[in-house]
């Protein structure tokens, strides 16, 4: 049973709104129950197949930057589909990491609004006693009155949909869904659990000599997944993963919990004292900025960060970083890499898989994500640098799901007639399992 699915037969609903970021949250509901659907909203999407949504066409509205990547994803999805609504907010460009609730919380709720209630929901309203719950993996809450609206979760952002709930809930029934199976938890979990992306992370915990029942931070943890690995590879460790995704943290606590690794949480503490974050193969969890940690000075013992220091200010988070270890600890800094080649490659030999260039990774205006990574670790007074790329990669074989969400990324842009080669390519590879995906990383390890 689809997820949404099973939450409406939880709650007793028969038809509802829906709204998120992430379409493959909501493919397999519209597909599978599509008399449930009332209305569907995409919020700041980046990627769209535009089949799931055909016979929904006139019950969407997607919400979209005037420019970048998901204003392209906007007009893909109109030329497929042109009874979508389209609602572009002007001088905004939404990134995976922006917090549109709290930025555009008017334009949002009003485009909502307006567009949802102008549609039918044979459900007016609906009664529960309780206000939150869970049912299998899905977390749930409850407020407000009118038709019901599930809300599913944003990418990358901090603030969710916090900052318009209190709005929404005037004219619906808002039903806020998270858990381990929605939003870019299962995308994180998948990519972190593929053989190479672990390779690169046990080498990178190797290379950083972290002493035996030393105290590890990784930065920027999100779903928690590489804490984990670093526990099972390193279980005398006391490993912290600080975010400031909330969404995300409460993910990694449920996460950690099902593989009974002993969690503790400080989500509330603008200050850690030295006497906590100290049980061995225990997972601690913090909500913290990258660029401004509730950690004392020279607190842990090793201090490591995949991913991230493309989406904040890399320069003042290597400076947080340098403060919070202890003189002589280690740290490792992964980034994607934009300045090397990105590819697919397979078995088949087709001339359009070979031209096929990967767009840039979204970075943030200060953040880093090319070889200026070794320089920037050495003037924040890093010492000894190893530096090394790292190319890890995904198949169809091993794992179709994060497979097809890079895939994706690349179909996207593609005019008509190369989708129509990408995908007699595709269902070729598909057959043979010979399609792989490739991506590049900066890896860097210094002592302080």
């Amino acid at each position: 049973m689809n997820k949404i699915n099973q939450l409406l037969e939880h709650l007793n609903i028969s038809q509802v709104f829906i709204a998120g970021q992430i379409p493959t949250d909501m493919i397999s509901f519209c597909e599978e129950n599509p008399e449930k659907v009332s209305g569907i909203g995409l919020i700041g999407t980046t990627e769209i197949y535009s089949s799931p949504f055909k016979s929904h066409g006139h019950r969407t509205i997607i919400i979209s930057s005037n420019k970048g990547i998901t204003h392209s994803a906007a007009s893909n999805l109109k030329s497929d589909i042109p009874e979508v609504r389209n609602l572009e907010l002007k001088d905004y460009e939404i990134l995976p990491w922006t917090d549109i609730a709290l930025d555009r919380a008017s334009e949002l709720v009003e485009g909502l609004t307006t567009f949802f209630l102008g549609l039918n929901c044979n459900e007016t309203t609906i009664h529960k006693a309780t206000s939150e719950g869970k049912i299998d993996d899905i977390y749930y809450t409850i407020k407000g009155v009118g038709p019901p609206l599930v809300l599913l979760p944003f990418m990358l952002s901090a603030a969710q949909w916090d900052p318009v709930i209190e709005e929404l809930s005037k004219s619906f029934t808002v039903i806020v869904a998270s858990g381990p199976s929605l939003g870019f938890i299962p995308t994180l979990e998948g990519r972190a659990s593929l053989p190479t992306y672990k390779s690169m992370f046990s080498t990178l915990l190797s290379f950083m000599e972290v002493p035996n029942n030393g105290k590890l931070l990784e930065l920027g943890c999100g779903t928690g997944a590489l804490c984990r690995q670093a526990i099972k590879l390193r279980p005398d460790l006391a490993v912290t993963g600080a975010d400031i995704n909330k969404y995300l943290l409460n993910g990694a606590y449920q996460l950690a919990e099902i593989e009974d690794i002993k969690v503790n949480t400080y989500f509330n503490c603008p200050n850690i004292s030295k006497d906590e974050y100290a049980g061995p193969g225990e997972f601690n969890i913090t909500f913290s900025d990258a660029t401004k940690m509730p950690f004392p000075d020279n607190f842990f013992d090793a201090v490591y960060s995949v991913t991230v220091l493309e989406e904040c200010d890399a320069n003042r988070a290597l400076k947080e970083i340098y403060r919070v270890v202890k003189p002589g600890g280690s740290i490792g800094v992964v980034v994607r890499a934009i300045d090397m080649p990105q590819w697919l490659d397979l078995s088949v030999d087709d001339e359009l898989w070979r031209k096929i260039i990967i767009p840039p990774q979204l970075i943030s205006p200060s953040g880093v994500a090319d070889k200026s990574l070794y320089s920037r670790v050495a003037r924040a007074n890093f010492k000894n640098l190893v530096m090394f790329p790292y190319l890890f990669s995904a198949t169809r074989k091993a794992d179709p799901k994060i497979y097809d969400w890079y895939l994706r990324r690349v179909y996207q842009p593609l005019i008509d007639m190369e989708k129509a080669e990408l995908d007699a390519a595709k269902n070729q590879a598909s057959e043979e399992d010979g399609l792989i995906y490739s991506q590049p990383l900066h890896c860097c390890v210094g002592w302080k």
